[in-house]
């Protein structure tokens, strides 16, 4: 049995079993680690959907007040600390109401994967009980699995069942597709970097997640030997000779020595290269092959195991490098950075695709780039074009909250925006925040007549409005027939509506020509505003397929 059918026949059951227990409605938010569960749950079941685990968790509430338990389901990461509100007032107000979470497995915990969160116990002590199934593997004992899921229903009040799965998840397999995990390895990490052997051999750096001062930290390093960077969209780094930036579309080499600075790899091409190109053994390594990673923090971030990981600051670690090998003369394996990605987005029709380019290449360089997650971050990352500090939140990669961080970041410098409309509806509330944010740039006596204000800069929010989660085309979830109901979930929002209804500046942007009228008005006019593109629905993930496939 693969592990795809596995998901289902398990996943079916678990819902089979909650009918048994007397849930016949599930409320179900969009995700894709939660997908075999919610499809198991349409065909089995009735199910009502919602955009906004938090909403979604307080509409199950209404339910279960009126109508007896019901059962929520949502994805993985900060999705399901979203539901911890509803589950406090279920708990004060002693509502029976079940969260069915999605979770990631044991083996992608506390490893620096994408999404993973330490779920199990999240919402105590504000629930009644809870209980965690690990991915189903061939030998789980299923009867069993389902004995915890009654025990843990007969349970009066708010209850969280965690359940961990494994990719592939269901359908075909994803475009995006994910990491071949290796096994653990749990070797305790260095702690000063002198212990760092020199770099010899053909030696790859790579760029994960980085500050602006470890970045610089990294280029010179680069440049002191002559060594090409490949650089994450959060690198700090591009525009410069040695940096590879738009990594999807290169063709990565086999090479003796990799060292790699920070962690959070946004393309999971490149995670799959550092995942499957080495040996699993940490005494093999010193032998030949190597895998370094340096990191500032205390937390891993090598989600394949395959790395020799190193708790050091970043800047002391390329000095010390430089120092040891002054005069360096290293092989590197030759790559070509392609432009081929830019080029096709500059053919195409105004989308979201010539939107990205336009805002990476005519922004004012002075101005902080925040990039949403899901779609957004990953058409920015294939981009060549780098010229901004780029803000993200990488750290559980949630789409929420993105607009309150973008207007904190705004405190301090300029910043503009770019998240999906699934996005900025999520934080539709911190409207409340640009409105304010607003005023930025005014006169003291146009102050005093515009009511409260925050200090700072202006900050642009632009809104790809695509109408709907697109990032499910390149998921397997394309092309099945609960795709709409279930994962993409178009919205008919007015955007200027809302923009209008918070007092907030509003533009509508339906061609190239609007676009760049506004970035290049960005560094005279200190007005803070929401900028739409109007996007055609799958038009982006279209395009990309286009390119990749032909």
């Amino acid at each position: 049995m693969t592990v795809r059918d596995l998901n289902q026949t398990y996943c079916e059951s678990i819902i089979n079993q909650c009918l048994a227990c007397g849930i016949h409605t599930f409320c179900v938010a969009p995700g894709s680690r939660s997908a075999p569960l919610a499809l198991a749950a349409k065909r089995l079941a009735r199910v009502y959907t919602h955009i906004d685990e938090r909403g979604l968790g307080f509409f199950a509430l209404g339910i279960a007040k009126t109508q007896g338990l019901v059962a929520v389901i949502c994805t993985s990461g900060s999705a399901v600390a979203n539901l911890i509100p509803s589950a406090i007032e279920a708990y004060q107000s002693h509502i029976d109401l079940c969260y069915l979470t999605a979770d990631r497995p044991s083996e992608l915990i506390a490893v620096g994967a994408n999404q993973a969160i330490q779920q199990p116990g999240i919402m105590q002590p504000n629930i009644a009980g809870e209980c965690h199934l690990p991915a189903p593997t061939t030998k789980t004992d299923i009867e069993q699995a389902l004995e915890t899921i009654s025990q843990t229903l007969a349970i009066r009040g708010p209850v969280h069942i965690n359940i961990a799965l494994r990719e592939p998840l269901y359908g075909d397999g994803p475009i995006f597709s994910q990491v071949i995990q290796a096994p653990s390895i749990t070797a305790k990490p260095r702690l000063s970097a002198a212990e760092l052997p020199p770099l010899a051999s053909k030696t790859m750096l790579v760029a994960g997640e980085l500050t602006v001062s470890e970045a610089q930290a990294v280029l010179t390093l680069a440049e002191h030997f002559q060594l090409p960077v490949i650089a994450d969209i959060n690198s700090q780094l591009g525009n410069h000779p040695l940096v590879l930036t738009a990594a999807h579309h290169i063709e990565l080499p086999r090479v003796e020595r990799i060292l790699q600075f920070g962690g959070r790899i946004v393309s999971k091409r490149v995670n799959q290269w550092l995942a499957n190109a080495w040996v699993s053994s940490v005494e093999e390594k010193y032998n030949g092959q190597r895998y370094d990673l340096v990191r500032s923090n205390v937390h891993r971030l090598d989600p394949s195991g395959q790395a020799i990981e190193w708790h050091a600051s970043i800047e002391a670690t390329c000095q010390h490098l430089a120092d040891q090998q002054p005069e360096p003369a290293l092989n590197h394996p030759a790559i070509n950075q392609s432009n081929a990605f830019d080029q096709y987005v500059d053919s195409q029709a105004f989308g979201e695709l010539k939107a990205c380019k336009l805002i990476a290449t005519h922004l004012p360089s002075d101005w902080q780039l925040m990039l949403g997650n899901s779609l957004t971050i990953r058409l920015f990352d294939q981009l060549t074009t780098r010229r901004h500090r780029i803000i993200s939140n990488r750290g559980a990669s949630g789409i929420d909250g993105l607009i309150a961080t973008a207007c904190g970041a705004a405190q301090f410098a300029p910043t503009l925006l770019v998240v999906g409309d699934m996005s900025a509806l999520y934080d539709i509330n911190s409207l409340f925040l640009l409105a304010r944010q607003s005023n930025a740039g005014l006169s003291n006596s146009e102050l005093s007549n515009s009511g409260p204000s925050n200090a700072g800069h202006p900050i642009i929010v632009v809104v790809l409005n695509n109408q709907g989660g697109n990032i499910f085309d390149m998921l397997p979830a394309s092309g099945l027939s609960e795709q709409s109901e279930l994962f993409t979930m178009a919205q008919p929002v007015s955007f200027e509506n809302l923009a209008r209804g918070f007092g907030v500046n509003y533009r509508r942007c339906e061609d190239e020509r609007a676009l760049l009228s506004v970035l290049l008005s960005a560094k005279s006019n200190q007005q803070s505003m929401l900028v739409e593109v109007v996007a055609t629905p799958f038009e982006a993930t279209s395009q990309l397929k286009a390119f990749r496939y032909g």
